[in-house]
């Protein structure tokens, strides 16, 4: 495993990026986690699994490396019982987290019968949205709770099956929850941040969180491709500017809510805002010159921060942990989580335009 270290931090960043080694070599430690009877990673904690996934098919696609198809194929054959298995316990959001990985799985490899599982998760979810709170879909079964997540997973799911089927009513979808999701105390100002929800007098509640920054991302971006309206960039910009002003120290990203402690679920939670920053930095360049300066604060912020955790976060054995200005091992050891975090930044710094 010293080797995986070797290649991690072998080749210093140049303002270009990170190099292909270390995306690649990172990819190889977290392999290691990899259960192929189960086709999960680590504990079998199901949504980190489906990020896991995208996690590992954006390096694929971003290295034209073919070698990990078998295990997108393997994952496959072996999470419809899972899925059985954790559909009456967890909340919508879990299913929606698959939904985008294995959209994703079938952007890289032209397999569209992995888009069936994505619009069954979705169909699932979009049978809860209801005038509650004046729209949105719910975050559990019990229907105790709408919150950002769950909304924004869907927003962004609705926008990709748009894509890669062409259905209208995915479009359509994603128009009424952009224009619910805009105008409720969730999302509050364009300049501030997401809060987590929304209470039972629908005002908005919950601490805010790096992940409920980030996954809205994508459906902003997509949802400016398909119109050109520069209004949906915008809004993704302020809300990346925010994060950079309110939720970093020195620069590097932080979860200010833990005030300095970790939990299992936020040990993911800056690796999505960071894979959603790459995707809204590849997806929209070149940008529009009124964004430019937006566009070069979130590059900028990107490359320092998986600089940062190739320099400074990486255990011996090629382990990110979860503080990324360093050291890796405090208050304990990093595990597949914190990896595929520290992987989402080092793949989204890879080859930025």
């Amino acid at each position: 495993m010293l080797l995986c270290a070797a290649i991690l931090t072998s080749v210093s960043l140049s303002v270009s990026g990170v190099t292909e080694n270390n995306v690649t070599g990172a990819l190889r430690v977290m392999q290691g986690y990899y259960k192929k009877d189960k086709g999960e990673w680590g504990d079998g904690s199901w949504w980190h699994s489906a990020n896991a996934l995208e996690a590992l098919c954006n390096v694929v696609l971003y290295t034209n490396n073919t070698e990990y198809f078998d295990t997108v194929q393997n994952t496959w054959d072996r999470t419809q019982n899972s899925y059985k298995k954790h559909k009456t316990s967890e909340g919508y959001d879990d299913i929606l987290w698959w939904g985008l990985a294995w959209s994703r799985a079938a952007h890289l490899t032209n397999n569209t019968t992995y888009l069936t599982r994505s619009e069954g998760y979705y169909s699932e979810a979009n049978e809860t949205w209801d005038t509650t709170c004046g729209g949105g879909v719910w975050w559990n079964r019990d229907k105790t709770y709408k919150n950002a997540i769950t909304n924004e997973l869907y927003l962004t799911l609705a926008t990709e099956l748009y894509k890669a089927t062409n259905k209208r009513q995915y479009l359509t979808d994603a128009h009424r929850e952009w224009n619910w999701f805009v105008k409720s105390k969730i999302y509050g100002h364009p300049s501030s941040l997401i809060v987590d929800g929304l209470s039972p007098a629908c005002d908005g509640t919950g601490s805010l969180w790096t992940y409920n920054q980030g996954v809205l991302l994508g459906g902003l971006l997509n949802l400016y491709k398909l119109t050109g309206d520069i209004t949906y960039l915008t809004h993704a910009f302020k809300k990346t500017d925010k994060v950079l002003e309110a939720m970093t120290a020195q620069g590097i990203l932080q979860e200010p809510a833990l005030g300095g402690g970790k939990t299992s679920d936020a040990e993911q939670f800056k690796g999505v805002f960071a894979r959603y920053a790459g995707y809204l930095l590849r997806g929209s360049h070149p940008v529009p010159l009124e964004l430019s300066g937006h566009y070069s604060r979130l590059k900028s912020f990107v490359l320092e921060n998986a600089g940062s955790v190739l320099e400074n976060d990486v255990t011996g054995n090629g382990r990110f942990g979860f503080y990324w200005e360093g050291p890796p091992d405090k208050p304990s050891d990093p595990d597949y989580i914190t990896h595929c975090s520290g992987l989402d930044i080092v793949t989204a710094a890879f080859n930025l335009p």
